[in-house]
């Protein structure tokens, strides 16, 4: 079996010190943030949801590794603060305007200097859909970028002025083909079909026959085809690419600490020596999997609870938010065959997933109650509204 016994990137004193520096800034500003919003903080029921994932990975880390990571106290900071947004929306369409923009400058950076915006790949390697390499842009991998991408598409939505939207989403499709992302192409492709089923009913209600079943299927079967993945794919280590390698030896870490994990650093640290996990596996490459070895039956299930409240906060937006209503479904399905995030680590795709994930459960871009008083066949959409409309914001 072949398996990288060090991945740790090597760092001068200055690099090491601006870092850490940096990480405990964004901390103290986000610690700010939400000692401001301590006065309009209404704990419900979303935010233990929210904070659940943390609080147990924490605890499996304490437990376990004998650890506390202090950089993951702003995953529950940046839910009280993104839960307590008066303009969630204005944060959303600001990701999506990064998203685009992130997309674009990959492009630019993948055309202009290609030693430097492009990922060499084998040449047995099939996921290049455009020449033999694959964009990586500013980030460290393609399926990061694919996956930042995939994660800020919906958000595109928000952007202002139709012909800014679909430039959004030109460029952004054209990246995401790009770097080659298979999962994070399967992901927006189902978000789209959920996007269609959603216009489809808006706008014919009853008539839209068979868009109703198609909605039905989708929300109630993306949970468990996370699972089937891996239980189909356990038997052959090539399986997807080699995660069958991965979750198999995944699993043989979790069967040591069942109940709780073996906490957050699980990966990282097996990537330092000799492992029965797999190359370059640095997570579980699916979320379930990636739960359970890192905190155990209890992290799984919290992990299941999250994604039953994400999925119901979407059903009520589809109807008057198509765009938003979607992520919850691109983020599920992203988790199939990656981790988008482990709900507790600082990691790259951080703004792109703790906030929206944050202001989704918290529920707070529900419409008005007049809102729900308009037909459903009305395209609802506030930002698009002239300033004296009565249900402008």
């Amino acid at each position: 079996m072949s398996v990288w016994t060090n991945v740790e990137t090597e760092q001068s004193p200055l690099a090491a010190s601006l870092t850490s520096g940096l990480q405990w800034g964004v901390i103290g500003i986000v610690a700010l943030l939400a000692i401001r919003s301590l006065p309009m903080v209404r704990l419900g029921l979303w935010f233990w949801v929210f904070v659940a994932p943390w609080a147990v990975i924490s605890l499996a880390t304490l437990a376990v590794e004998h650890r506390f990571s202090y950089t993951s106290i702003l995953y529950p900071l940046i839910g009280l603060v993104a839960g307590t947004l008066k303009e969630p929306r204005t944060a959303l369409r600001t990701i999506g305007i990064l998203t685009a923009l992130l997309a674009g400058f990959s492009i630019v950076l993948g055309t202009v200097m290609p030693e430097s915006g492009m990922f060499p790949i084998n040449a047995d390697n099939e996921k290049s859909f455009i020449g033999d390499q694959l964009l990586v842009g500013p980030l460290t991998h393609p399926n990061t970028l694919g996956e930042t991408l995939a994660m800020g598409f919906p958000f595109i939505s928000l952007i202002r002025g139709r012909p800014a939207r679909f430039v959004g989403y030109g460029v952004t499709l054209f990246a995401l083909f790009w770097c080659g992302s298979r999962t994070a192409m399967l992901a927006v492709g189902l978000g789209i079909v959920v996007a269609l089923c959603w216009m489809l009913i808006r706008t014919y209600g009853t008539r839209a026959y068979f868009s109703p079943l198609v909605q039905f299927t989708i929300y109630s079967g993306v949970v468990v085809v996370g699972p089937v993945l891996v239980s189909s794919g356990l038997d052959d280590a090539y399986s997807f690419s080699g995660r069958g390698e991965i979750w198999a030896g995944s699993l043989e870490q979790w069967a040591e600490h069942p109940w709780i994990g073996n906490g957050a650093q699980v990966y990282s640290d097996l990537a330092k020596v000799a492992n029965q996990v797999g190359i370059g596996a640095f997570h579980g490459h699916n979320m379930y999997v990636n739960a359970l070895t890192t905190s155990g039956i209890l992290g799984a299930a919290v992990l299941t609870i999250l994604y039953g409240v994400l999925l119901m906060r979407s059903w009520k937006l589809g109807p008057y938010a198509i765009g938003l209503a979607v992520w919850g479904i691109v983020f599920i399905a992203d988790g199939w065959l990656e981790v988008p995030s482990d709900l507790f680590t600082l990691g790259t795709l951080t703004w792109v997933v703790w906030v929206p994930l944050a202001v989704m459960l918290s529920g707070s871009l529900m419409p008005r109650r007049e809102e729900h008083a308009l037909p459903a066949t009305v395209q609802l959409d506030r930002d698009a509204l002239p300033s004296h409309s009565p249900i402008a914001l």
